[in-house]
């Protein structure tokens, strides 16, 4: 976050709460990818953590197009138009 290619915690801490995120989430995310525990997050870490969020972006935009393909058959089968 500081152009040092480290996220330490405080930086982390510090950005999540101007986001409104709860101090006990912003510690428990940040525990889950700090492997070593040493409040810094590395290359390895921060690596990680982008799978782990790219992965969850795939699944929300698969459960989104689901829900349009089931709103569209609803609609055609009520014959309601927009």
């Amino acid at each position: 976050m500081n152009n040092d290619q480290q996220i330490d915690f405080i930086e982390w801490r510090n950005n999540l709460r101007a986001k409104g995120y709860a101090d006990i989430e912003i510690e428990t995310l940040f525990a889950k990818y700090d492997l070593d525990g040493d409040k810094i997050l590395n290359a390895e870490e921060q690596k990680n953590m982008m799978k782990d969020l790219a992965e969850q972006n795939e699944e929300l935009k698969d459960a989104i197009a689901e829900l349009e393909e089931q709103a569209e058959e609803y609609l055609k089968e009520k014959k309601i138009s927009l």
